[in-house]
């Protein structure tokens, strides 16, 4: 059996390899599967999670996830299903935004799960996992 290996979206910051209380990686994988843990809108060049304008959030999420495809060793095109978590009906429109944006094309499009949450003590509008096949 193939080894597993943790994917990072950065070496700094909140899940690094030694991160304190929370030492958990963005995702795994093995073999030429990956899957993520919950990503979050943040802008990972600064480790700012502070926006909360939900247009901007949903574009730092999609962010988020092209990274962690790259750093997985991908691209969004070997991505098989997205589970988006969102806060209300009314942010879906900024998800959508986002999601055409990757996936242009319908006869090529991942599947996807939408999940409501709140948020709790939070700015956030959402999070996203990731199950994808290199």
């Amino acid at each position: 059996m193939a080894e597993r290996q943790s994917v990072f979206l950065s070496r700094e910051g909140p899940r690094r390899q030694d991160a304190g209380p929370a030492p958990i990686p963005e995702g795994s994988k093995i073999g030429n599967f990956v899957a993520s843990s919950l990503l979050h809108p943040m802008n990972w060049d600064i480790h700012d999670m502070t926006r909360t304008d939900p247009d901007e959030q949903a574009a730092e999420l999609f962010k988020a996830v092209d990274q962690f495809m790259r750093n997985a060793g991908g691209t969004t095109d070997n991505i098989l299903q997205l589970t988006v978590y969102l806060k209300d009906e009314k942010y879906r429109g900024a998800i959508n935004t986002q999601w055409l944006e990757r996936f242009p094309t319908p006869e090529s499009r991942p599947g996807r799960i939408i999940v409501y949450r709140d948020f709790p003590n939070s700015n956030l509008y959402f999070e996203i996992s990731v199950i994808a096949v290199l």
